[in-house]
């Protein structure tokens, strides 16, 4: 079993990395902004591969926020979000939470897997060396 620490170790590894390195992927145009998704999937990846594999992506729309759609990790009611500041809403850089008024708020999509391997999209070679030169190195 992991704990929580595991979990925002990890967490805090993968935001760092992509605040560092983000503009050297040209997939994230202006980090956190829009890159939820491919942060979220980013993360589930190194969450496999550091053994804490229980994670799913989930997405939704906003009733709140005009035009937004977002996407986070959870784990059974564990919420973890690396990219929520994006709304500047005084949401954390990294928010790990079991309740969210901030996700419940949207209309869910439905849950998916975490890790961006097992999804096929245009950008997947691009992710794919993204991941394994920034972030697989910090797996634990």
């Amino acid at each position: 079993m992991y704990g929580e620490d595991r979990i925002g170790s990890l967490a805090v590894l993968a935001r760092e990395a992509l605040d560092e390195n983000w503009a050297a992927s040209g997939l994230f145009l202006d980090f956190p902004g829009g890159c939820c998704g491919y942060a979220s999937l980013l993360l589930g990846a190194l969450y496999k591969d550091s053994g804490v594999d229980d994670f799913h992506y989930q997405s939704g729309r906003s009733e709140v926020i005009q035009w937004a759609s977002h996407g986070w990790l959870t784990n059974n009611n564990l919420v973890v979000d690396i990219t929520a500041d994006q709304f500047d809403l005084a949401m954390p850089r990294i928010f790990i939470s079991d309740r969210s008024p901030f996700h419940e708020s949207f209309e869910l999509d439905g849950f998916d897997n975490s890790d961006f391997r097992d999804w096929k999209f245009p950008n997947l070679l691009d992710l794919t060396k993204f991941y394994y030169k920034f972030l697989f190195p910090l797996h634990l």
